[in-house]
């Protein structure tokens, strides 16, 4: 089994950024509206470069020192494989009952034209989306989505791929009426990985699977870019798509730019907030214990609602000149906010949990099935935010576990027989 490396992405990804940077900085300027910091920065890319040097050693020394361990191969029986499905078909018909019940089909659809009433109701459905009432079922749906693929690919169990086909129908649904373009990116990129990953045989063959793959990837996220951003903005609006391409993109490498050479200062900025949202994000528990009230008590800024950060973020951006539509600032940009330059200390931990989730994914663990295919979306996901950071990692974790002891409990039922 051909599994992608940590660093094999990363660097790649560390390339891309660099590459969207070198774009015409007139052009950039006149079609985003603000003034470009990224061009030729070579500070910013030593930086960057930097951090991703250290994620990589961290993930190959990580994965080295963790190949000497045996660990559980995650073997589910028809039972377990249609709990998972049917929990995942259960929560998104609760987030689907929830939105209907909040808002009303008819009105959200009604957002797909493009008009003032619609960017309110898209408004709306961020905020409950993003908040810890409903939030967490994405998440949820997606890390099911991620064990049904790996099933489906890899052990070719019947049951898998029609539950996988349900709650993928189901999840497409949901990211159209809710008009979310990262989620269903999340599980276009989970399942090219495990395919990728699956594939054997002599060089040539790979090579044609992965370019075929990479191709039909690329499309996919076209296709469902153009379609959610049509919805958002109006479907005659050619320029505006493009224009939304340069800003979510290349103006991400810009902020973080921008942040690195101190043309732009985040909310909450040195408090860590960023690296480590999944504290203060987690549904329920973090409101619960008060978390963030605890943090501040110690000097820490950190904010009292996750909204609150997120709307401060296009106020900053706005302030200090920028295109306020736009507020992704790359990994490298959020890290930096937090931490400066000690940033780096930030990616070798990062890389050396990829290596460890590397090696268990290798090993067929469940852990390593969620983690590591969690870890290379996020990844992937460099430009835009700290994705390693945000709460699906906990949910991950916690749906790892219980998968974990559902398969050791079968193991043990079976040696006492």
């Amino acid at each position: 089994m051909r599994v992608i490396r940590p660093h094999t992405i990363a660097i790649a990804l560390c390339l891309i950024l660099i590459g969207f940077s070198l774009i015409n900085p007139n052009d950039y300027s006149i079609k985003i509206g603000e003034i470009n910091y990224m061009y030729k920065n070579l500070n910013y890319y030593s930086y960057m470069i930097l951090c991703t040097l250290v994620f990589c050693l961290g993930s190959v020394f990580s994965a080295i020192i963790f190949k000497r361990y045996k660990y559980e191969y995650f073997n589910p029986n028809k039972m377990v494989i249609l709990s998972i499905g049917s929990i995942g078909i259960t929560i998104s018909l609760v987030k689907m009952l929830f939105l209907y019940l909040n808002f009303g089909f008819s009105k959200i659809f009604a957002s797909y034209g493009g008009t003032e009433a619609g960017y309110l109701v898209k408004d709306d459905l961020n905020e409950v989306i993003a908040g810890g009432k409903i939030g967490w079922i994405t998440d949820a749906s997606i890390i099911v989505l991620i064990v049904l693929i790996w099933l489906s690919v890899n052990k070719k169990d019947k049951y898998a791929k029609l539950l996988l086909l349900a709650n993928l129908l189901l999840f497409i649904l949901i990211s159209l009426i809710s008009l979310s373009r990262d989620a269903i990116i999340s599980v276009i990129i989970s399942y090219i990985f495990i395919y990728l990953s699956s594939i054997s045989g002599g060089v040539f063959r790979v090579l044609k699977k992965y370019i075929i793959s990479i191709l039909a990837a690329a499309t996919l996220f076209a296709a469902f870019f153009v379609i959610v951003d049509s919805a958002r903005n109006g479907l005659d609006r050619t320029n505006e798509t493009i224009t939304q391409i340069y800003g979510y993109f290349p103006a991400s490498v810009n902020r973080g730019a921008a942040i690195y050479d101190g043309e732009l200062v985040y909310p909450n900025h040195n408090s860590g907030y960023y690296s480590t949202q999944f504290i203060w994000d987690f549904p329920i528990l973090s409101s619960a214990l008060k978390l963030p009230q605890i943090a501040r008590s110690y000097g820490l800024n950190i904010p009292l609602r996750p909204e609150d950060n997120w709307t401060n973020q296009f106020k900053a951006v706005r302030s200090y000149g920028l295109n306020q539509k736009y507020i992704w600032a790359t990994i490298f940009g959020f890290v930096y906010a937090d931490f400066g330059n000690l940033g780096v200390i930030y990616f070798l931990i990062y890389g050396i949990l990829c290596g460890l989730f590397y090696r268990l994914y290798k090993s067929g663990s469940v852990f390593g099935i969620i983690m590591y295919t969690f870890s290379v979306i996020t990844i992937a996901k460099w430009g835009s935010i700290i994705s390693f950071s945000q709460r699906t990692i906990l949910i991950g974790l916690i749906i790892a576990f219980l998968l974990h002891m559902v398969t050791v409990i079968k193991i043990k039922t079976k040696r006492v027989v």
